[in-house]
């Protein structure tokens, strides 16, 4: 519950006033559950796609208002979602919006 509440604080709060925040699920394999929460923010470069996931790793964006933040939540959404075995990652194209996709087994 802390991952997706966390996950869904991080795309509204970066996503611009009035766009829509988008929350899915379906089977990514067979015997997992895939949730995706998607924002309409600035995106993520690509070469920080993995970093955002270490611990006071942030994305900084030109023009964009200094925001306080540690960059503590998306280390221990990454260490909550693999003590459960499984996975989160990021999608993006680094200018338009960003896809959060955790990947967990089901039946455990």
């Amino acid at each position: 519950m802390r991952v997706l509440q966390n996950l869904l604080l991080n795309a509204i709060h970066h996503s611009p006033e009035n766009q829509a925040v988008l929350i899915g699920y379906g089977e990514f394999t067979a015997g997992s559950l895939t949730i995706t929460v998607s924002d309409q923010g600035p995106g993520i470069p690509p070469h920080m796609q993995s970093a955002i996931f270490d611990k006071f790793v942030q994305v900084e964006h030109r023009g964009a208002a200094r925001k306080s933040s540690a960059g503590l939540g998306l280390a221990f959404c990454k260490l909550a979602v693999e003590a459960h075995g499984g996975r989160i990652w990021v999608e993006s194209d680094g200018c338009s919006g960003s896809l959060f996709h955790i990947d967990l087994p089901l039946g455990l």
